[in-house]
């Protein structure tokens, strides 16, 4: 399970502008937490450089209600780049024998995947291109653009 938070506002002060309000700055104050436990699950997300990638599941238990104080005081330091990223191996391990998922599954996961990157890097190819010739075109308005 992998935990989520979402903080519930009791002390909630609109932000609405108002005439009245000239100089006065509104404020909205958290004072609990709500940790939720997702489910992980075999994910759909792009930007996976290689192998399957893993999402929450959309259902969460609620495990507990906390002041924002008392988690402030208790939360373990949080964690480096390097210590979120989780391997290829290590990935395709964790959806085939703990998330249950068939090989066949997760490779029609990552080659879904591997389509999307390509038409992505396509269109990006193609942008670039266009304004190569955009400028080659009108030079004199991308060099006020640049202030040269």
């Amino acid at each position: 399970m992998s935990r989520m938070l979402s903080t519930q506002n009791e002390n909630y002060e609109p932000c609405l502008p108002s005439t009245e309000s000239v100089g006065r700055t509104n404020t909205i104050r958290f004072s609990t937490i709500e940790v939720r436990e997702s489910n992980c699950t075999l994910g759909d997300n792009p930007a996976c450089r290689c192998g399957p990638p893993i999402s929450l599941d959309w259902d969460y238990a609620v495990s507990e209600l906390i002041s924002l104080d008392e988690y402030e005081a208790k939360r373990v330091p949080r964690r480096s780049r390097r210590e979120l990223f989780i391997s290829t191996r290590t990935r395709r391990k964790i959806v085939s024998s703990q998330l249950g998922y068939a090989k066949e599954e997760v490779e029609m996961v990552e080659s879904s995947i591997k389509r999307i990157q390509k038409k992505r890097l396509k269109t990006k190819k193609n942008y670039l291109m266009q304004k190569r010739i955009q400028f080659l075109i009108r030079p004199d308005y991308w060099l006020k653009q640049l202030g040269a």
